[in-house]
C-alpha cells in the first residue's frame, strides 16, 4: 500500500518578510530624508545662514520673521488729576505734556456719573456717551490766527498697538497719525495746506534735544504735498496752544469704548477757548482695532473723513485763520 507523498509544508517566511519589511522601508525613508537634509545644510536654516554669513538679516530678503508676542497691556496704577472725575492710568501723566493736558479744568467738565447701567450693551453705552457727553464746545473765537502750538505731539502707534484694548491713551486720536504722519512736517499738512487748510504755520516742542526747543513748520508745496519751511526756536511764539488727552469713563475699555478731548487754550491767560470731545467703539466679534473704530454719529456726519479732517474743521472754527479755507477738497488729495 502506497502512502501519501511526504510533501514539505509551505513556508510562511515570505509572508513574514513582507510584514516585517514595512518597518525597514519607513525607517529607510526617514534616514534618507535626514541625511539629505543634513548634507544640504538646512537642518536649522537660521543657524545655517548665520554660519555662512554672521551679518545675515532675513528682513532684507523678504523673509517673514515673527516677533515674540507681548502680554496684553493692563492698567495697574491710577492717579487723580484735576481735569477728570475719574483717576487716570499713571502712563497718561508720565510726561510733562501729559501732566499739563490732564491739569486743564474745562468749563463743562465730565460728570462723575457716566450713566452706565449693567443692563446696557456696548452699543447702548457708546450711544449714550455720544448723546450725553460728546460734542463741540466753543466758548470764544479768536479771529485772524496765523498758527498755533501743537503742545503734545503724539507718538505714532504701530499696527499691533492699535489692536490693543488698553495700550493707548486716546486710541482713535493717536491711531489717525498713521495716516497723517510721523514728523512735524508731515503732521503740519493737516493744518497748513492752502487754500483748503489755511493756517500759516504750526509749532511743536522738540523733546529729543537736551535744551528745550520748538520747531516751526510752514511753506506748503503741492507736489509732493509737504512742508518745506522748518525753523528752530528757543521758545514758542504762538498765542494759542492745542493739546489732547484721553478720558476715562466707567467700564469703557471693557466694552471697547474709548474717548478723547482736543482742547484749545490761550497761552497768555490759560483760558479754554473750546474743546472737542468724542468717543469711539471697536471690538465687534472680538476683533478690536482702533483704526476702524466707529465714531459718534453726529460728529462723524460733519466730515467726509473724520479721521483726518475733524481736527482741522474744529480748530478752524475756534482759531479762525486769516484766510478762510475753501471747501470741497479732502486732505492730501492732489488736483
Amino acid at each position: 500500500m502506497v502512502g501519501k507523498p511526504n510533501y514539505p509544508k509551505p513556508s510562511t517566511a515570505p509572508s513574514i518578510r513582507r510584514g516585517v519589511w514595512k518597518v525597514p522601508k519607513l525607517a529607510k525613508a526617514a534616514a534618507i530624508v535626514l541625511v539629505t537634509t543634513a548634507l544640504a545644510g538646512c537642518v536649522d536654516p537660521k543657524r545655517r545662514q548665520e554660519d555662512l554669513n554672521p551679518g545675515f538679516n532675513p528682513n532684507y530678503y523678504g523673509a517673514v520673521v515673527p516677533r515674540p508676542d507681548k502680554p496684553p497691556h493692563k492698567w495697574t496704577k491710577f492717579v487723580a488729576v484735576a481735569g477728570q472725575p475719574e483717576p487716570v492710568p499713571a502712563e497718561w501723566v508720565s510726561t510733562p505734556e501729559g501732566q499739563y493736558a490732564h491739569s486743564i479744568v474745562l468749563p463743562d467738565p465730565l460728570p462723575k456719573d457716566s450713566g452706565y447701567k449693567w443692563t446696557m450693551s456696548a452699543t447702548d453705552y457708546f450711544l449714550h456717551l455720544c448723546e450725553k457727553e460728546a460734542g463741540e464746545f466753543v466758548y470764544r473765537r479768536a479771529i485772524g490766527v496765523r498758527g498755533f502750538l501743537f503742545a503734545r505731539p503724539p507718538i505714532v502707534p504701530d499696527d499691533r498697538t492699535v489692536a490693543e484694548r488698553y495700550r493707548l491713551e486716546a486710541p482713535m486720536f493717536e491711531a489717525q497719525y498713521q495716516n497723517l504722519g510721523y514728523t512735524a512736517s508731515e503732521r503740519g499738512r493737516e493744518f497748513v495746506a492752502p487754500p483748503f487748510r489755511t493756517f500759516e504755520y504750526m509749532e511743536e516742542p522738540v523733546t529729543e534735544q537736551s535744551q528745550p526747543a520748538v520747531v516751526r513748520v510752514s511753506d506748503y508745496i503741492d507736489r509732493p504735498p509737504t512742508l518745506i519751511g522748518l525753523e528752530m526756536l528757543a521758545e514758542p511764539l504762538s498765542q494759542y496752544l492745542v493739546t489732547w488727552r484721553g478720558i476715562r469713563r466707567k467700564r469703557d475699555r471693557e466694552h471697547g469704548i474709548a474717548g478723547s478731548e482736543l482742547i484749545v487754550v490761550s497761552r497768555e491767560t490759560s483760558e479754554v477757548l473750546g474743546f472737542l470731545r468724542e468717543f469711539g467703539i471697536s471690538g465687534r466679534r472680538g476683533a478690536l482695532n482702533w483704526m476702524n473704530a466707529a465714531r459718534c454719529p453726529e460728529l462723524a456726519a460733519k466730515s467726509p473723513r473724520p479721521d483726518i479732517e475733524q481736527s482741522f474743521r474744529f480748530l478752524s472754527s475756534v482759531l479762525v485763520p486769516v484766510v478762510a479755507p475753501q471747501k470741497g477738497r479732502r486732505f492730501n488729495e492732489r488736483p
